[in-house]
């Protein structure tokens, strides 16, 4: 089935943090949601409102999934946008039970963000979006690694970081608005999408049983000089398949 995220009339700075079992919701899941989902969403970060460099979970599920900005100079704040700059970066309050604890039951994920990244190239993998105590502990990530965008997801099967993951083809990374979107169902198919084209695909095999409670973040990983530079429009699902 052919990926189709619409695309909003305004480009909105969220990020979209949720978990959907296949068995909550019912039915068979699907390669692709139809459209955003907002059906078992977990968090919400809606970055047009940040007070004390705290980003809220307009979930409102838990305040552990707050997001707080790591240095306030390393940000700037823009209409409907937050853009990181060297040394930026954000993670939450503490470690989302809720997360880990809802796709290790559905054994799916579904990772989108909107962005644009300040370079075509980054070093990497420079973190986009994870969930992760550091490379060697790592449930996911969405990452920039030169010119290609990286997904990872930790099974049974993997390295404690999720590797090996996809990979986009070289040059998909450019310094323009782009969505990212990656897969994996509860079957171990995973995909790689870059502006609804079908970038990567392959199998990432095995349980979800042993993920670890890991903060989120964005723009970089604990104790990991790889940050991310760019600009978050929509940052996105973390979400269990949607039917």
């Amino acid at each position: 089935m052919q990926h189709s995220v619409p695309v909003p009339g305004r480009l909105l700075l969220a990020v979209l943090v949720c978990a959907v079992a296949a068995g909550l919701a019912g039915g068979r899941s699907r390669d692709e949601p139809r459209g955003r989902v907002q059906a078992g969403l977990l968090a919400l970060y809606d970055f047009e409102s940040i007070g004390g460099g705290v980003v809220e979970d307009r979930a409102g599920r838990s305040e552990d999934s707050r997001l707080r900005i790591s240095d306030a100079g390393s940000v700037r704040v823009l209409p409907g946008a937050l853009e990181l700059l060297p040394g930026g970066g954000l993670r939450s309050r503490s470690r989302p039970a809720k997360i880990s604890d809802m796709v290790r039951i559905g054994r799916e994920i579904t990772l989108e963000v909107w962005i644009r990244p300040t370079a075509a190239r980054q070093h990497g993998p420079a973190t986009i979006l994870s969930m992760s105590d550091g490379t060697r502990e790592r449930n996911f990530l969405l990452g920039q690694d030169g010119d290609r965008f990286v997904a990872r997801f930790r099974t049974t099967k993997t390295g404690r970081a999720g590797e090996p993951g996809l990979a986009s083809a070289p040059g998909a990374s450019r310094p323009v608005a782009t969505h990212v979107v990656f897969t994996r169902d509860r079957t171990g198919r995973a995909k790689l999408y870059v502006n609804g084209g079908i970038a990567a695909v392959g199998e990432i095999l095995g349980g979800v049983y042993d993920w670890e409670k890991a903060p989120v973040t964005l723009g970089f990983e604990p104790s990991v000089g790889r940050p991310w530079v760019g600009t978050y429009y929509l940052v996105c699902r973390v979400a269990i398949n949607i039917d």
